[in-house]
């Protein structure tokens, strides 16, 4: 399946999230595009591979420089949030399950940040949680969690410090989730899991 109708410039970094109800699934990618020349955009498919956007859609709807590193999850009614990075900051932008933009975007990191490599997963409720590299301010792995009205839903919390990076994230039903990344070990770059509840308190010991 070619996902792309726009074929000028570059198209590449795509990430996927699937409804797990009903099969359906949404695409999200960085590249070139009507609407924006360095943007992030996104097209929606059924369970069995039928395009439902005729074309591929703008995921970010303000446009303030080069928009990359998609991260995209959807929950069982079709709802599906994209996140993405400009310069240093760390944004997401939601959207209702026939693809409207619900609200505009909002910044999961603050002012001082340097944020970059995040991941997203969403819970059955359309809320969800984000991860992220910190590369400046307190240097590591963080998180925070929103309602799926985009609102708070917990505040940042910190997962590993130190070089930890390339964080993954993988949500259950009711919100619970297992984070996992990578940081300096005893043999070297070793891998890391860690679970939390989900009121974002961790579950277990990393």
């Amino acid at each position: 399946i070619a996902v792309n109708t726009t074929t000028a410039g570059t198209q590449g970094n795509s990430v996927l999230s699937m409804n797990r109800a009903t099969g359906e699934f949404v695409v999200a990618w960085e590249g070139q595009g009507t609407g924006d020349a360095a943007g992030i955009f996104f097209r929606r498919y059924s369970a069995d591979g039928t395009a439902l956007d005729a074309t591929e859609r703008l995921g970010n709807l303000t446009d303030s420089g080069t928009e990359q590193n998609a991260s995209v999850a959807m929950d069982t009614s079709g709802r599906f949030v994209i996140s993405y990075d400009v310069g240093n900051f760390l944004y997401f932008q939601r959207f209702d399950a026939g693809g409207g933009a619900q609200g505009g975007r909002v910044q999961v990191d603050n002012a001082l940040a340097h944020s970059t490599g995040a991941a997203i997963a969403m819970d059955d409720a359309g809320n969800f949680t984000l991860v992220y590299r910190e590369q400046m301010t307190l240097p590591g792995i963080w998180g925070r969690g929103f309602l799926a009205d985009g609102t708070q839903r917990y505040t940042w919390f910190n997962a590993a410090s130190g070089d930890a990076s390339s964080p993954s994230i993988s949500m259950a039903g009711d919100g619970s989730f297992l984070l996992t990344y990578q940081k300096s070990g005893s043999s070297g770059i070793d891998i890391y899991a860690r679970e939390y509840n989900a009121n974002g308190s961790a579950a277990g010991a990393a």
